[in-house]
């Protein structure tokens, strides 16, 4: 089967090892998506501060594939976003809604069989 360009970048992404700066204000789904992710493979640094997460990014910056952020209100994922990029410009930002991880780990569970009743816990 021949796959285009966009399903190859997504192919890569899942099987590539990812380092990801983890940034979400509710400490369960913190600990679940940091969990899962490293089930994944990749690997994952989890912060519960915007503040602390951007002081290690400050530091780190060239160690991370991918910020993901959980979405709280659009100033402060505005203000994040544009602190993300006065550390690097060419920074790789992804905003995520709780309900967008719930219902990609019941997709995952129904045609992997992986994750069983973790899905509970995030809702």
């Amino acid at each position: 089967m021949k796959t285009n360009t966009c399903t190859n970048g997504v192919l890569n992404a899942i099987t590539k090892q990812i380092r990801i700066l983890l940034i979400e204000e509710d400490a369960r789904a913190l600990d679940l998506i940091q969990k899962l992710l490293e089930e994944l493979g990749h690997s994952v640094i989890a912060f519960f501060h915007s503040a602390s997460a951007l002081e290690k990014y400050r530091e780190t910056w060239q160690e991370i594939d991918i910020v993901a952020v959980g979405m709280q209100k659009a100033e402060s994922d505005d203000l994040m976003g544009i602190a993300l990029h006065k550390i690097n410009p060419g920074v790789k930002i992804l905003f995520y809604r709780k309900d967008q991880i719930a219902a990609g780990l019941y997709i995952y569970q129904v045609e992997h069989g992986g994750f069983k009743n973790k899905i509970n816990n995030l809702m």
